[in-house]
């Protein structure tokens, strides 16, 4: 089932807020926030059932908690890295897949800016992939690990300057369990954490992983698991 819930949370009253669902609901759809004017923007995600991917641009006002729609991306897309860059106040999306199976990873870089509600279309990544781990640091994109479209997790790291448009390669991850985890800025870093390689086919679609799921979800989670951290 791919679900529409937006909750909020509060760690100074350790309380969880119910709010108004997002006008389409999404699996591995791309959340920014964008502080100049206080609201979320969600971009694209699928229908984990169908494997039928959106373009849909949603946007989340937190000062009145309404949600209203902007402008299409170029291309329907979901497991996409993405930020903001404090320095020339864009949002950035990358790679990321158009349908319901791995082999359609795309290597497109979309720049959206907020005040004129257009997408630009960037520098691409040199490796497409989906499901990385991503942030920005210094107003770099780090765009690390993921499964690339032969069905490979693997384990490069990205380096993207919003300011010169260009990709340079960093030192790649320590394991290969990098597909669809987790990952913050703190300190100036990048953390990631969990991961795994959840899928044995490249084309394995969203319904046929579901379908697994209902039969034996063990196999189907992704639950391979690294405790420690890595830090770049």
């Amino acid at each position: 089932m791919t679900l529409s819930v937006f909750n909020r949370y509060d760690p100074i009253t350790d309380t969880w807020t119910t709010l108004p669902d997002m006008p389409t609901a999404a699996f591995m759809a791309s959340a920014v926030y964008y502080p100049v004017s206080n609201k979320i923007y969600v971009f694209g995600g699928q229908n984990l059932n169908s494997g039928v991917n959106y373009n849909v641009t949603r946007i989340y006002d937190v000062a009145s908690n309404t949600w209203s729609t902007g402008a299409n991306m170029p291309d329907v897309r979901s497991f996409m890295a993405s930020g903001y860059s404090t320095a020339n106040g864009k949002i950035y999306l990358v790679s990321g897949y158009n349908t319901g199976d791995v082999a359609s990873a795309q290597p497109n870089t979309w720049e959206y800016d907020p005040v004129t509600n257009t997408f630009s279309e960037r520098a691409p990544i040199p490796h497409a992939v989906g499901g990385t781990f991503f942030g920005v640091v210094n107003d770099h994109l780090y765009v690390a690990g993921g499964r690339d479209a032969t069905g490979t997790v693997i384990n490069l790291l990205w380096d993207y300057d919003t300011l010169t448009d260009t990709w340079t390669p960093k030192t790649q991850m320590p394991a290969l369990q990098n597909n669809v985890g987790g990952s913050a800025v703190a300190l100036q870093r990048l953390w990631v954490f969990g991961g795994g390689i959840p899928f044995n086919s490249a084309h394995e679609n969203s319904k046929t992983i579901a379908q697994t799921k209902k039969k034996n979800p063990d196999v189907a989670t992704g639950a391979v698991r690294q405790n420690d951290k890595w830090r770049i």
